[in-house]
């Protein structure tokens, strides 16, 4: 959602308040790749754990990924983005969702 909020300041000229809610995703998702799990326990989440562990970590690098990509750094924004495909890929064992495919190719551009 911030990142959408990004690019809505952005068309409106308010630079500023981009760069706060991108720099936010890249912060926010920088916490959450280096969080452990152990800090983070739930009974119920034990018997899932590598798996709840692979989830949460992609949706960090795609949230980080997402900050980068708002901020123009399309090189740092790409590899996140990369490492989440491969993240959801290990998951679900299927192909990766099509958006973030779709988000790769326009970071390319």
């Amino acid at each position: 959602m911030r990142y959408y909020q990004g690019l809505s300041q952005l068309k409106l000229g308010n630079k500023a308040k981009a760069t706060e809610l991108f720099n936010a995703l890249v912060a926010d998702g920088e916490a959450a790749i280096n969080q452990t799990s152990a800090g983070s326990a739930d009974f119920f989440v034990m018997f899932g754990d590598r798996e709840d562990e692979a989830t949460r970590k992609s949706q960090a690098y795609t949230q980080r990924g997402l900050g980068y990509k708002g901020l123009g750094e399309n090189s740092k924004a790409s590899d996140d983005l990369k490492k989440a495909v491969e993240l959801s890929v290990e998951i679900s064992g299927q192909n990766p969702s099509s958006w973030v495919c779709d988000l790769q190719l326009r970071i390319q551009e």
